[in-house]
């Protein structure tokens, strides 16, 4: 048995179950939706059936989580004990999430991490 403790991140755009996030303790960090109205953390501060409900009134605009977003969970997970990183993040190619993980984890020195561009989108990547 592997002793390291080893955490796995991922966007809300990979569209892992909540029962898998709870199941496997997974940290996820929130993509950013952008209605008229107002401003919104994926997952936290809007549901996906808001979403849809919206979508009839307006197309939203989506935007990667900001440095400091990630930031704040990665220095979560190394509170939480843990010392490594497996990072999950939806296409490089549709979104600079990929980017911004792999930045800003580069700066933090107490975990080691891995970031994979899934090169896909939603469960596909999840």
């Amino acid at each position: 048995m592997n002793p390291e403790k080893i955490a796995i991140l991922v966007d809300s755009g990979s569209d892992v179950p909540p029962e898998l996030i709870q199941k496997y303790h997974m940290y996820v960090v929130p993509l950013q939706i952008h209605f008229s109205h107002g401003d919104y953390l994926d997952g936290v501060d809007i549901t996906p059936q808001q979403v849809y409900d919206g979508l009839e009134q307006e197309i939203p605009k989506t935007s990667l989580p900001s440095g400091h977003q990630v930031q704040t969970i990665l220095e979560q997970i190394a509170a939480d004990g843990y010392q490594k990183v497996f990072a999950v993040c939806i296409s490089s190619g549709l979104s600079g999430t990929f980017n911004m993980v792999r930045l800003v984890a580069q700066d933090c020195e107490q975990l080691e991490t891995f970031v994979l561009d899934t090169r896909n989108i939603s469960i596909g990547s999840g």
